[in-house]
């Protein structure tokens, strides 16, 4: 312990106590936050520390070897090694062991696929493409946090090579051609977050400007503050920017883009301050406690999350809450010592293991999980773990996107029900619940020798002048003209319009299983007036007068509104069996009060209209909940994730509903 406290790592050419610090703080932060710590909303940040704290150490690292004619890309790639892959392929494989015994088979199979992707360290990258609709929600993902390490290590393949070019080339101008990336990447994510959040989150292109922080700083071109108190107020301000957002940001901040620039810019000027002379928030930082935890901070980063994700699983989300965070630090600090102790050090001794045998057991090691998750991915997760009950609640019948079984027009349009195309029409026009409700329709279109025509859009309202302010190209605004302009242009043949929603959401502008925002704006408003004070709610009611005029005044057909479906707020297969496997409660539902609640506005424009046109609404929450909403029927989800209703729920609950209404 005298060894660890005292400052010594056994090959790192450069260290500093304050940095280690630093680290501990960026590390916390994300731990409390993951751990459901309340006053942590912003915790995620600690990320973005890391980044720059990375940028800063290494680039100082190789600057200072090539100024001095000994780098070499083949003992960078050494030491890259013997940092990151023993740890990571050891926490790698003892996921995928207790992933074994606590997984349900779809969940391990995704274990197994995220396990290549983490080793390979294209991890941001597979979970930019995976994660989504209907995919197993991060509580389930014991290795999504390694997308923040593939960013790190594809940042890490060609930086020195670029950097070395510009010692050569730019070799008085580093400091302005590093800007030029910087600024080209920062301008990129402060763009692209209004087009792709999840991109501008994951990939590296849209994050090299946090981690060339760091490296503008390690280069050496920012002038010396000659006066103390400069620094002194640098600091206080660098932990300030730090710990604002840590307390301050939540699950509502539009983040990373221009958000991340407070903690990037704090560590930055800490890094500075620390630098250049002792000040008081820099000799905190190096407080024994805060350097342990800052030696450790790797391993308790890459166990962290894993353990949380087996704890939650384990004990259940109705434990008490403090006693679930609580245990989940505490083992996430028991793994990462032991995993420092036994697995970080001894591989960082290049006179324990030399260089031939650490490439050759970086290889063994690469080869070991990618073929055990191989194995995995091959035979479905192995199924036949669990018992037969569980298996049939943890495998739902899952949503099935139109383009598996529809066909298409030259409008993109999707046909279903009779092929006589003189029959009349049923169309309907939705979000992603028009998909789970197409079972039913469907039926009750084949029955009446109608012809059923679908438009529909993942997350997009199905209502006119409703745009996502997360989409500046209008994707969801366009679809909604087409569709009603083939509405009317085919009016005559179409027997019942049928709108289906998500309305809670799109009024509330939450997503009440993630706290995520969804919000949107009305693209009908006059291009000149102010629109902050309008909400989502007043929004929507807006375009749902727009609509239902349009589609029962000006084109007279009849219009059928589904919705207030109720939204579990939690994962509802894995959470449904892991409750019978396991013998905990599963948490509370909604009741329909808590749904027509979340659909006030909603149920007012339908109530009001209604007496004036031919309008109806079906409310699958009057229908299923009685008053509480189930999840769980005859042994079988209800819902494929946390707000989609399967096609068993579909037919067994809301068939005789909906033949009723369509008549």
């Amino acid at each position: 312990m005298r060894e660890i406290l005292s400052g010594y790592i056994t090959g790192d050419s450069f260290r500093r106590t304050d940095i280690d610090g630093l680290r501990a703080i960026a590390v916390i932060s994300v731990l409390f936050y993951h751990s459901g710590v309340p006053a942590f909303s912003g915790g995620y940040v600690g990320v973005d520390v890391f980044f720059v704290i990375s940028g800063f150490l290494i680039t100082r690292i190789i600057d200072t070897e090539i100024r001095e004619k000994r780098f070499s890309l083949s003992i960078f790639y050494e030491r890259r090694i013997r940092r990151i892959a023993p740890a990571l392929f050891c926490m790698t494989l003892c996921s995928l062991l207790v992933g074994f015994a606590e997984l349900f088979h779809l969940e391990f199979e995704f274990l197994g696929k995220s396990a290549i992707a983490s080793s390979l360290f294209y991890s941001n990258i597979f979970m930019r493409r995976t994660v989504g609709y209907f995919m197993p929600s991060a509580e389930t993902m014991p290795l999504m946090h390694t997308w923040s390490l593939a960013v790190e290590e594809q940042y890490y393949i060609l930086f020195p090579i670029v950097f070395m070019a510009t010692a050569v080339w730019f070799a008085h101008r580093k400091f302005v051609f590093l800007s030029i990336i910087f600024l080209t990447s920062l301008a990129a994510s402060a763009f692209a977050i209004g087009i792709s959040r999840h991109a501008v989150f994951y990939l590296t292109p849209f994050r090299i400007w946090e981690l060339l922080t760091g490296s503008l700083l390690a280069v050496g071109c920012i002038h010396p503050l000659p006066q103390r108190r400069a620094l002194e107020a640098l600091a206080l301000i660098g932990i300030a920017l730090i710990l604002g957002p840590v307390f301050l940001y939540d699950h509502r901040t539009t983040f990373p883009g221009l958000a991340a620039l407070p903690p990037c810019l704090g560590t930055a000027l800490l890094i500075y301050a620390g630098g250049r002379g002792s000040t008081i928030v820099n000799r905190l930082l190096s407080a024994r406690v805060l350097v342990f935890v800052g030696l450790i901070s790797y391993s308790l980063y890459l166990w962290h999350w894993p353990v949380i994700v087996f704890v939650r699983r384990v004990l259940g989300p109705v434990e008490s809450s403090w006693m679930r965070s609580a245990l989940a630090i505490i083992f996430s600090f028991l793994f990462a010592m032991l995993s420092w102790r036994y697995v970080e050090q001894p591989f960082r001794r290049s006179d324990w293991i030399g260089r031939r045998t650490i490439f050759g057991g970086f290889f063994v090691g690469l080869a070991v999980i990618c073929i055990f998750s191989a194995v995995i991915i091959k035979l479905n997760g192995f199924p036949d773990r669990f018992s037969s009950d569980i298996r049939a609640l943890a495998e739902p019948e899952p949503v099935k996107w139109m383009q598996t079984y529809c066909r298409y027009d030259t409008d993109g349009l999707c046909y279903l029900g009779s092929e006589n195309t003189t029959a009349p029409i049923i169309f309907v026009w939705g979000d992603s619940h028009a998909h789970t409700m197409l079972p039913a329709i469907e039926h009750v279109a084949r029955l009446r020798g109608r012809r059923l025509i679908v438009a529909s859009g993942v997350g997009c309202t199905p209502l006119l002048g409703v745009k996502r302010v997360d989409e500046i190209t209008d994707i969801c605004t366009a679809r909604a003209e087409k569709a009603l302009l083939w509405i009317l242009s085919h009016k005559k043949q179409i027997d019942n319009v049928v709108l289906v929603g998500r309305w809670g959401l799109y009024e509330t502008g939450y997503f009440n299983e993630s706290g995520l925002s969804f919000r949107i704006a009305d693209s009908y408003a006059d291009a000149g007036r102010t629109e902050e004070a309008v909400t989502n709610a007043i929004i929507i009611q807006r375009a749902m007068r727009r609509t239902i005029s349009a589609i029962s005044i000006d084109g007279g057909l009849p219009l059928i509104l589904i919705g207030l479906v109720p939204e579990i707020g939690w994962e509802v297969p894995s959470t449904a069996a892991a409750s019978r496997q396991w013998g905990w409660e599963m948490p509370p539902t909604p009741n329909l009060r808590d749904v027509r609640i979340r659909n006030t506005h909603t149920l007012a424009v339908i109530e009001d209209m209604s007496s004036s046109v031919d309008l109806k609404l079906l409310s699958v929450a009057d229908v299923i909940c009685k008053p509480d909403c189930p999840v769980v029927k005859h042994n079988r989800a209800l819902y494929s994730d946390d707000n989609h209703m399967t096609p068993y729920a579909v037919v067994t609950l809301l068939q005789h509903e909906i033949e009723a209404i369509l008549r």
